[in-house]
């Protein structure tokens, strides 16, 4: 099957990536996560079965499975025909709430709590006054609005907001400013079809260039370590 990924796995999936190997000065650590979570994703793609159901965790079918990779857990389904990853979330956290928050006032706080947290570790967020929580309402799809509010147009208006001596920062009367283009649902769902789609494509570039560049930088080690040991020498 396609792999996709949802674009709430691939938010929480790249500030977790960031962070290992920014502020946790551990690069190799987040390669090694990378690795490991696109394989299991794709395992499961080729192997729709592959992978734990997660009724053994909460005793519900959801019809979504699970692998492990360290401390780390990637849910899966299978979605119109697609292999979709659906998450990638710390095995100490509270997976089930993050997944499946229920329509209920303390459903949302969860919900926040967990886009906060992609929020501080992607550098973005300070304290929970640099924190608004956003309710949708009518027909907006949820990840339309995530890859709209993503989109360098927002940023650039976020950024002509800003404001403060010390750090910059908008609040919420900005924020309700941001013109938002919002087109009938169903083109929505058209829109985030194919930017999953090209999202899809342009990780498999990403992931080969890296796998390129690992090859390059081991036989750069590998030359200089054999001139450094007198096993070659320069003519």
């Amino acid at each position: 099957m396609e792999l996709a990924w949802s674009p709430a796995a691939v938010g929480d999936f790249e500030a977790t990536v960031g962070y290992i190997e920014s502020e946790l000065a551990s690069p190799m650590a987040a390669r090694s996560l990378v690795d490991s979570v696109i394989g299991k994703a794709q395992l499961f793609a080729d192997v729709p079965g592959a992978g734990t159901a997660l009724r053994a965790l909460n005793g519900i079918d959801t019809g979504r499975r699970y692998m492990v990779c360290g401390n780390w857990m990637v849910f899966l389904e299978c979605d119109n025909g697609r292999a979709l990853v659906a998450g990638v979330l710390h095995a100490k956290s509270d997976c089930m709430r993050t997944l499946f928050g229920k329509s209920t006032a303390s459903a949302r706080v969860h919900r926040c709590q967990a886009a906060r947290h992609r929020l501080i570790t992607s550098g973005y967020a300070v304290n929970k006054s640099d924190y608004v929580g956003l309710r949708l309402k009518g027909a907006v799809s949820q990840d339309y609005l995530h890859y709209y509010l993503s989109s360098n147009s927002v940023w650039q208006f976020l950024r002509s907001q800003l404001h403060g001596a010390t750090r910059g920062r908008v609040n919420t009367t900005q924020i309700k400013q941001i013109p938002v283009v919002l087109p009938p649902f169903n083109e929505q769902a058209a829109i985030v079809e194919h930017l999953n789609s090209r999202m899809v494509t342009i990780d498999r570039l990403i992931i080969g260039k890296r796998k390129q560049l690992e090859t390059l930088r081991a036989q750069r080690q590998s030359l200089i370590y054999e001139y450094v040991t007198g096993k070659r020498r320069v003519v």
